[in-house]
């Protein structure tokens, strides 16, 4: 492994883009339905699998990110990271943040819950 190739940084969004909206189907039975605008503070709108979206009222926000070293400590400091960046949005969906972390094989989903941010 020490002599693989560096994957681009836009192959690696990709990677953990897929592998978060994978997750969050899986676990919470919510798809993509649409990306989010600049300064929500997520990437993301979700909605539950076959639901008719017609606005975002029923939506919740999706920030996802990735963690190509480390281990499970700095998965969920990277998790902490993007509920706060969430939280400070200009939203008032709520909110939810998927983080893979490569070398730790782990994904941590995460809701946000504004009394914890910051804390």
């Amino acid at each position: 492994m020490a002599n693989e190739p560096s994957l681009p940084i836009h192959d690696m969004a990709k990677r953990h883009t897929g592998l978060t909206e994978a997750a969050v189907e899986l676990v919470d039975g919510l798809v993509a339905v649409r990306r989010a605008e600049t300064k929500t503070g997520a990437d993301y709108y979700i909605a539950p699998k076959g639901s008719a979206v017609s606005d975002l009222e029923g939506c919740l926000r999706l920030e996802v990110s990735g963690v190509d070293k480390g281990l499970e400590s700095a998965v969920n400091r990277r998790v902490g990271e993007k509920l706060a960046q969430a939280a400070a949005g200009h939203s008032n969906l709520p909110a939810m943040a998927g983080v893979v972390g490569f070398k730790a094989k782990l994904i941590v989903l995460a809701d946000l819950d504004a009394a914890s941010v910051g804390a």
